[in-house]
């Protein structure tokens, strides 16, 4: 693998900072200092690498259950023979100013449960509203997908009191994604999963177990 240097990493670099900035901006303007602190504590950080873990299951599940091929042909050097440091810096760049824009202080207003669940669908939603913008996305395909991921992204956020986790599923996802998409270029027979019932069905399975987490008052990861 090898880093090079390209004229976007700019741009990715200046909106990863005028989303960083924004968000210390609103978190301070919302007094929500000490809550955000929390969330970005240092000892929570393996909770990034376990979102990685999730982020990777979630992405590469459809694949197994839909392509008999796919994991014969599969390999760790098949997948990582695509990627370059730049392109996997650039992926947790464009991901982190995401998650610092959707799991912004706001969402820290809202300490009832309830009230948690009811605003991680709404961002769900407005996750896939979004996405309208872009007219490579089919939405009536790709819709459900994309509002389940937002609304498990901010449950996660709510069950981990951590930015961390939320970020790691975002990352893990991605990362292979790009990584099977750019193989699959090379591989005509495999199957798109795109808005897949498989992929719907495990987002739909980790937003209710999410739910039932933050129900839970007694939880260990609530109370991280």
């Amino acid at each position: 693998m090898s880093f090079v240097f390209k004229d976007k990493t700019l741009v990715t670099l200046f909106t990863f900072a005028f989303f960083l900035v924004g968000y210390i901006i609103v978190a301070r303007l919302l007094k929500r200092r000490t809550d955000i602190i929390k969330y970005w504590k240092p000892h929570k950080i393996f909770l990034f690498f376990i979102g990685i873990i999730l982020g990777v299951i979630i992405q590469i599940s459809p694949y197994l259950f839909q392509d008999k091929n796919f994991y014969s042909n599969l390999s760790v050097y098949n997948l990582f023979h695509y990627a370059t440091i730049y392109s996997l810096f650039m992926t947790l760049l464009i991901v982190a100013w995401e998650e610092l824009w959707f799991r912004n202080p706001i969402l820290n207003l809202a300490t009832h449960k309830y009230k948690q669940i009811y605003l991680s669908i709404f961002t769900g939603l407005l996750f896939m509203a979004l996405h309208l913008m872009n007219p490579k996305i089919n939405i009536l395909i790709e819709g459900p997908e994309l509002f389940l991921a937002g609304a498990c992204l901010t449950l996660a956020y709510y069950v981990s009191r951590s930015f961390y986790m939320p970020l790691g599923i975002h990352y893990g996802n991605n990362m292979l994604e790009s990584m099977i998409r750019d193989w699959m270029q090379n591989n005509i027979n495999q199957v798109d999963v795109t808005g897949s019932g498989i992929t719907i069905l495990i987002l739909l399975l980790f937003m209710i177990i999410l739910i039932l987490i933050r129900l839970n008052k007694g939880s260990s990861l609530s109370t991280l």
